[in-house]
């Protein structure tokens, strides 16, 4: 029969729910799990890029730092060199036109006239011993080349009228300005002509050959910073951040020892702001690339962010596939397989699963077929055994769906029962159960679970039952001929079976012989004891256990000190003590006080099982209560069932 599935899920909402609850569960914890391992992963994995990335950019600035502080150099040499011949070049221009026209020499005028002319700034007449005495800048007449080390360059000139120079800028003597100076002798010799030019273009080009400069065309923000570090001194010498020109790299927590190859990045406090910083040797100086911690990792944050978006929607939408999944293929036919397995525990043996969402589940459903076939096989294999041993021994089961009792061949024999009543009986439980608690009701005294079957030749049955979840299972066994063979004995030899005590018969003989002889038992009394925990014993350890209490329960009664006395079991948890023969009432009263103090004991009756030994005493004295025994036996009995209640109260 195929299993409807929305069938299987609306009759098993709470197994599917919580096993989907489970597995969710998981899925959630493993969701967890890989979103933090892969954005841990990738929060390292961005760092080192970005830290990288910045060492090889760092390389690449320090190598185009290089080019350009080498470029700037050859341009400065040029542009110098240029700028000299010029100068020189413009000193014989003026001296060739001073030559020609001799009166300019003494007009301030017209000299300026030819120094606007050839672009130049100053113009100085020399004597021949060395002395301004003419020119554009008439603060400057009186001058020497003994004024001063600026104007002293030009003192050899005066030994040799060959010699055409041409100075270095630095600054003039008159007012420290930055000037390049070039002095010629005019032709005639009359004269050292000296021209001056402010430098812009050599000043210029050595700006930009400093190192500050050259930085500031590499940057143009605050969290990447350049410098350059003095090698031995280790003094800023430059830097894009001009708070840190002129200190102390150790101060900037820069190390000395840090690999200056540029192949290795370095982490930094500088103040409050965390770098990250790279650096290099260059000839004597060190340069050095920062970055801010939090410039660099610009990205790793957005990075990081959306890759745990992405995971989300990946893992959310493979979470809500496999639950699914799990939840159509795996689920249902889990619920199925239990509910047909609950038919078939319930002794409806004829049912078959058919589970085939997947060849696993088909060839499960293929076995637990198997099994239960060969569960029924077994069944009628042991049947079959028991009946051709011709044992007097039956079983049967009942329960759950299933109304049929499955029995044993020879079970409706052995409750004497015809076919056509065993028909109607065991087709249905219910009344099979009637027929039991029918049975049930003739319990035989002193017998752990045997009944007595009446009718023209009585039967005695021993029935045990075992439940099982929804049913029962059970055995009944024909003991007539044991039973009645133990009768036989006990009724011959007076003796109980189970404790060795004397049995009731042989406890009423014994009495009626001492009562025959009132004088012999002067002061006398008689006990009745019943157990106040055998029911529960037998109930939680089982009857093998209520044997051995009933066993201890006798051992203690025969350990009393009375010479005089009779110790019986009447039946099951029944016994009587007689007293007789004491000397006075208080040696009687002193052996049934010796008695009850051995109830109320722990004794051990397996290494597993310790119990305390309880039982009621009732006592009847003889001729305060009665001058028969069965007078005696009576109140004692009576009174026995009230210590009885009040200890049971008291327990409780």
């Amino acid at each position: 029969m195929k299993i409807r599935e929305t069938h299987l899920i609306n009759k098993n909402p709470q197994k599917k729910a919580s096993m989907k609850q489970r597995v969710n569960i998981s899925l959630l914890i493993l969701f967890v799990i890989v979103v933090l391992v892969f954005t841990g992963v990738n929060w390292y994995l961005q760092r080192k890029a970005a830290e990288t990335d910045m060492i090889y950019n760092s390389g690449e600035l320090f190598w185009q730092v290089e080019q350009v502080i080498k470029q700037n150099a050859g341009e400065l040499d040029t542009v110098t060199e240029d700028i000299r011949n010029t100068c020189i070049l413009n000193a014989g221009a003026v001296a060739y036109l001073l030559e020609y026209a001799p009166d300019f020499i003494e007009d301030r005028a017209e000299l300026q006239k030819i120094a606007r002319l050839l672009e130049i700034d100053e113009i100085h007449i020399f004597n021949t011993d060395g002395v301004i005495y003419a020119g554009t800048e008439p603060q400057y007449y009186g001058y020497s080349v003994d004024s001063g080390e600026q104007i002293g360059f030009f003192a050899p000139m005066l030994s040799d009228r060959k010699l055409s120079l041409c100075q270095e800028i630095v600054p003039n003597t008159a007012e420290g300005k930055p000037m390049q100076y070039a002095a010629v002798w005019m032709e005639d010799g009359s004269n050292i002509v000296q021209i001056g030019i402010s430098p812009e273009r050599v000043l210029e080009q050595t700006r930009r050959n400093e190192l500050s400069y050259i930085f500031s065309m590499f940057t143009n923000n605050n969290a990447d910073i350049l410098m350059a570090i003095e090698e031995t001194g280790g003094v800023v010498l430059a830097s894009t951040a001009k708070q840190f020109e002129g200190k102390a790299s150790s101060k900037l927590g820069i190390s000395p020892e840090w690999n200056t190859a540029g192949e290795k990045g370095y982490h930094l406090s500088i103040g409050d702001m965390r770098y990250y910083g790279v650096f290099q040797r260059t000839g004597g100086t060190v340069l050095g690339h920062l970055y801010t911690e939090e410039y660099l990792y610009r990205n790793v944050k957005e990075g990081s962010l959306r890759l745990i978006f992405y995971l989300i929607l990946l893992l959310g939408a493979v979470t809500l596939f496999i639950s699914w999944y799990i939840d159509r293929n795996i689920i249902v036919s889990i619920n199925g397989i239990i509910q047909k397995l609950k038919e078939i525990a319930d002794g409806n043996f004829n049912e078959q699963v058919d589970i085939s969402a997947t060849p696993e589940f088909a060839e499960l459903s293929q076995y637990i077929n198997g099994m239960v076939t060969g569960i029924l096989e077994s069944g009628q294999q042991i049947s079959a055994i028991l009946d051709a041993t011709n044992l007097p021994i039956g079983t049967y089961q009942y329960g759950g769906n299933t109304k049929r009792v499955l029995y044993t061949g020879r079970l409706p024999e052995i409750m004497g029962m015809s076919e056509r009543e065993a028909a109607e009986v065991f087709a249905d439980s219910r009344a099979f159960e009637r027929r039991m608690d029918a049975l049930k009701r003739n319990h035989v005294q002193g017998q752990r679970d045997v009944y007595c079957m009446e009718g023209r030749h009585p039967r005695y049955l021993k029935i045990e039952t075992h439940p099982k979840q929804g049913g029962v299972f059970g055995i009944l066994l024909d003991i007539t001929e044991t039973v009645e063979e133990k009768l036989y004995l006990e009724r011959e030899l007076g003796q109980d079976e189970l404790t060795g005590l004397p049995n009731r018969r042989a406890f009423y003989l014994q009495m009626e012989e001492l009562f025959s002889e009132p004088s012999g038992l002067e002061n006398a009394a008689v006990l009745m004891i019943d157990s106040d925990d055998l029911k529960k014993i037998n109930d939680n350890y089982g009857h093998e256990y209520g044997d051995r209490y009933l066993c201890t329960i006798a051992k203690t009664l025969e350990e009393t000190t009375a010479p005089n006395r009779v110790i019986a079991r009447l039946s099951g948890d029944e016994f009587a003590v007689f007293f007789y023969g004491a000397a006075d009432r208080e040696t009687l009263d002193g052996y049934i006080r010796e008695l009850k103090a051995n109830r109320d004991f722990g004794e051990r009756l397996s290494e597993e099982v310790q119990i305390e030994l309880r039982f009621s005493v009732g006592v009847a004295v003889y001729g305060e209560d009665g001058c028969s025994y069965k007078m005696l036996l009576k109140c004692a009995d009576s009174r026995m069932y009230e210590e009885k209640r009040r200890r049971k109260n008291r327990a409780v």
